[in-house]
Order: structure tokens, then sequence, then C-alpha cells
């Protein structure tokens, strides 16, 4: 190659590296201002306002912090799509090449400078107005909510929830999100919400904390701070579930056996009110009357509220009177006139009680009372016997009906004169009854001494 060409490629060079250094740090000031401009917009609220960008020829890296991860994705695609620099020729054009994003997360600036959001729910004659705002948007934001729920008891939880030392970003259109206009009319259960942006978004009745929370995105709203905004609502909707449950259900019973002094209360209500109620009722009623049976249970098959008056009313009030009744809440009582079995009881009463209704437990106590009530009197009691003389001892009218008496001579005590001689020792005769001095017991029984008897005396013959 000759020599001329290599200078001149080196001349080349020489004012392109002078050109380079002369244009490049131009244009790199150029771009930082674009991006850092775009960053700024009012539309991002402040989001970008701790991101630096810097620029080395047209490739960006943007360093800083932003309190969600939305935000640095964000802070990537504003500075790679949007950033528009004019050319020579007056069009714009955007220089970017590339964008390294070292922004990091910092979820402690959602407390310190937490986004701008609006939520509104009615129900029945109340409301509840909750969300962020920069301070001087509050007063005028209450203002016109409640112009616009204008005959409801408005809860508002505008600020309720910042942190003190928490600072608001400016909203993105105020002024279009609470003109008259703009302002929703919501209807019982409905929610509407808006990130302050001139737009709100009307949510059903029955929308759950999730699709409310995704309405609000763009705010990253703090979950807790919707469930609280969101908790009168959903008690008074829980109450109106439960309201309509209650409906279907059956009124509260009971059966009521009435004796003269007692009383005996079975049945089912549906909460501890109602069973007070009715025991207050009752016991009203009959105030000489002792409870011996209150067996009312607790459920969740019959309605909770409950109104007794109308049928305690009604129930005789005599004293000495016994009867059955069967109450319900809100009714007039069913009184059994007494005629008949518990079968006959059963027949007049179970229109007004569960089919499964223990009858049996009203007709004992009634059944019990009657038996008692229609006993023959006692016989009267015989007078004390008085004291009989001491008892004499008087013969058997029937010798032969008693057994014999054992008579056994009295012992004669002989003085010997001469030692009698030493015989051996005879037999002993087997004992007979007509021995005399012998007792033969009766079989089984003990043993009884008997003393022996004397000697008998020498005979003496006869004279011829």
């Amino acid at each position: 190659m000759k020599k001329w060409v290599w200078i001149g490629f080196a001349g080349v060079v020489l004012l392109w590296l002078l050109g380079a250094g002369l244009l490049l740090p131009a244009i790199q000031k150029t771009l930082e201002t674009a991006a850092k401009a775009e960053l700024a917009k009012p539309e991002y609220t402040n989001a970008f306002d701790d991101v630096q960008v810097s620029f080395s020829g047209q490739e960006a890296t943007l360093t800083g912090r932003v309190s969600s991860q939305r935000e640095r994705d964000l802070a990537g695609t504003v500075v790679s799509e949007k950033v528009r620099v004019a050319d020579s020729l007056g069009s714009s054009l955007n220089p970017v090449t590339a964008v390294v994003n070292h922004v990091v997360l910092d979820y402690a600036l959602a407390h310190q400078r937490p986004k701008p959001w609006l939520l509104v729910a009615a129900y029945g004659k109340q409301a509840t107005v909750a969300g962020v705002l920069p301070v001087e948007w509050k007063e005028p934001a209450a203002k016109a909510l409640t112009a616009k729920l204008a005959g409801s008891t408005i809860s508002n939880l505008i600020n309720s929830k910042l942190a003190g030392d928490a600072k608001p970003r400016p909203a993105a259109d105020a002024n279009a999100t609470l003109d008259a206009k703009t302002l929703p009319q919501v209807a019982d259960g409905e929610i509407a919400v808006s990130v302050v942006d001139g737009h709100w978004v009307t949510l059903k009745p029955g929308s759950q904390d999730a699709e409310i929370s995704s309405a609000l995105l763009l705010a990253d709203v703090d979950y807790s701070d919707l469930t609280d905004a969101l908790s009168p609502l959903r008690t008074w909707q829980a109450a109106e579930k439960e309201k309509a449950r209650q409906a279907t259900l059956p009124p509260a019973y009971a059966g009521v056996t009435v004796l003269p002094d007692t009383l005996h209360v079975w049945g089912l209500v549906g909460d501890d009110g109602s069973q007070r109620r009715l025991m207050v009722a009752l016991t009203a009623a009959f105030p000489k009357r002792k409870v011996l049976t209150n067996a009312l249970k607790l459920s969740g098959d019959v309605r909770s509220e409950s109104d007794w008056v109308p049928a305690v009313a009604e129930l005789p009030k005599k004293d000495g009177e016994a009867f059955i009744a069967a109450l319900k809440s809100g009714a007039k009582p069913v009184i059994w006139d007494g005629k008949g079995d518990q079968a006959a009881m059963q027949k007049a009463l179970e229109g007004s009680l569960s089919k499964t209704f223990g009858f049996t437990d009203l007709w004992e106590p009634y059944a019990n009372w009657q038996k008692a009530k229609n006993a023959p009197p006692p016989p009267p009691a015989a007078p004390p016997a008085a004291a009989a003389p001491a008892a004499t001892a008087t013969p058997p009218a029937n010798p032969a009906a008693s057994p014999p008496a054992l008579k056994i001579p009295p012992p004669t005590l002989i003085t010997p004169t001469n030692p009698p001689p030493v015989l051996a020792p005879a037999a002993k005769p087997a004992a007979s009854p007509s021995q005399p001095g012998t007792l033969i017991p009766a079989p089984g029984a003990p043993a009884v001494p008997v003393p022996a008897p004397a000697p008998a005396p020498v005979p003496t013959p006869a004279k011829p």
C-alpha cells in the first residue's frame, strides 16, 4: 500500500477521534438530560426521584432505588423506549441503544412516600371513604365525596394509615378524579377505586379483596390498609348474608308442661338471648311456680331472633291450673285441653313443634301429677295401742301343739357309808327319750348340756 494512503487513513482516524472527543461528552449529556426529564414526568408521581441515569456513549446505566419491582421495570422501559433527542434534521429519535438496570428495591419507600389512591364503599345507609392523598387534597376530596354520598353516614379513613413522617406522592390528576361528573355512583355493597389519575373503577358487591387489590395495582396499596378500609363493608355484608339465611329457617319453639306448683320447659332456640327471653317471660307469667326443668337447647337450625311475648301472653294464668302448651316464636300458643292420653296430646301439639320433639318429656310430668291427683286417699292412721301388762305364762290350750316339757327330778344327795366298789366301766347305754335326764336335741340344733341324774335309791323289799 502506498505511503499516502496510510497518511490519509491516519488523518481520518485522527479527525474521528478529535470529533469523538469533542462531540461524545455533549451527546452523553444530552441523553442524560432527556432521560431524567422523561423519568420526572407527573404521570410517574415522583416514583423515580431516587433514580440516577448515566450514559457511556448511547448505553444507559440506571442506579438508585424504587419502592416496587414494577417501578424498577418501568424505569428501564421508560429510558429504553421513551427518551427522545432531536437530530439535525429536526426529527425526534430514540438514540439509546442499551440499558443496564442497577436500580435496587427499597420497600420502605412505599411507607415513606406512598402513592395516592382512593376507595369508596357503600352499605346500607353508611359509606366508607379511604385512601392516601397529598395533604392539600384531603379536605377537597372529603367534601366532594360527602356530597356524592348524601344521605349516608360516612366513615372518613383518608390518610388514617399514614406513618408520622410519611409524605404522599403527588396525584397524577386529582382535579379530574374529584370532579362531580367523574365521581362514581355506588349502590349498596358496591366499591369504587381510583389511583387518582382521573379515572374510577366500580366493582360489584360480590368482588373479593384480591380483585379490588388488582384494580389498585398501580398504587401498590398495602394489603392491610385495603382490608382495614373494607372491614365495615365486609361486616355489613356478613350481617346481610346471615339475615338472608335466617329468613329461610323455622322460628324457635318450645313445649311447656305447667303444673300447679312447677314448670317444665323443653325446646330449641337460636341463641342465648332467645333462651333468656323465654325464661324471663315464663317466670314472670308464673311467679308462684318453680322451674324444675329447663331443657332449652341452642341450634343453628332455627332463627336466632325471637319474640315470645305473644305466646306467653295467651297462656292460662290461674293458680292451681295444669296444662301442656306448644310455644312458637312470634305466634300464639297451642294449648292441649287435657282430654285424652299422650297420643291425644301429641296430635294436638305436633303441628307447632318439630317432628323429632320429645313428646314423652312433656307427658311424663303431667301424667305423674294426674296419677297423684287421682290416687285414693290413704287410710286413717290407727291410734297407738296402750302399753300391755307384763305377760303371764299361760299353758297352751292344746298341749299336743307344743313340745312336751322335759321333767327332770331334782337330784337327791346320798351319803354312802362305804365307798363303792371299783367296777369296770360298763358299756354306756344308748340314750332314749324315755330315759330320764336325757335331752335329745333337734337335728341341726346345738347340744344343750343336761345335769346328770342322781343315783337311784336302793329298793326296799316289800312286806309280806
